[in-house]
């Protein structure tokens, strides 16, 4: 592969992240009436959370590619509103485990229905077939992606 192909290559990969985060939730966000000191962050832990289940701090962390220090804080933060607990864990007691308050699950119920409402209104632009190919290629970006990320770089 050429220079020129790599830059394009890192170009269009910056590029599919910025508008995805733009599209699908940066602009979302604008219309959701997020809870008092809730950010990005704390939504993105507790759909995490949501759709994985009670997780360990570290991978919750590390699937929000935030070091374990950064991510205490936001943890904390939701604990002390009530959205999740922090549980040690049976068989490693050096492990928390967070999980899904009451509370926390209803957030997240409100959060997804909105969010698929505001996604349908926005694809109400695409034919069917184009929404199928659309979400294929969403598919089949991260099949590849996930096979690429569990190769070592050597």
């Amino acid at each position: 592969m050429s220079n020129v192909e790599e830059k394009e290559y890192l170009k269009s990969i910056l590029d599919l992240r910025s508008m995805i985060e733009k599209v699908y939730f940066k602009e979302f966000e604008g219309t959701f009436d997020f809870p008092f000191r809730l950010n990005h962050t704390h939504i993105k832990t507790l759909m995490t959370l949501k759709f994985d289940g009670e997780k360990p701090m570290s991978v919750i962390s590390d699937k929000l590619n935030l070091e374990k220090g950064s991510f205490t804080p936001v943890a904390n933060n939701l604990i002390e509103l009530g959205f999740i607990e922090k549980v040690l864990d049976r068989k490693d007691k050096r492990v928390f485990n967070l999980y899904l308050t009451e509370k926390g699950r209803d957030f997240t119920m409100d959060f997804c229905q909105r969010h698929h409402d505001y996604v349908n209104k926005l694809l109400e632009a695409l034919s069917e077939d184009e929404k199928e190919r659309y979400f294929t290629a969403i598919e089949l970006i991260n099949d590849i992606t996930s096979k690429v990320h569990t190769k070592k770089v050597e």
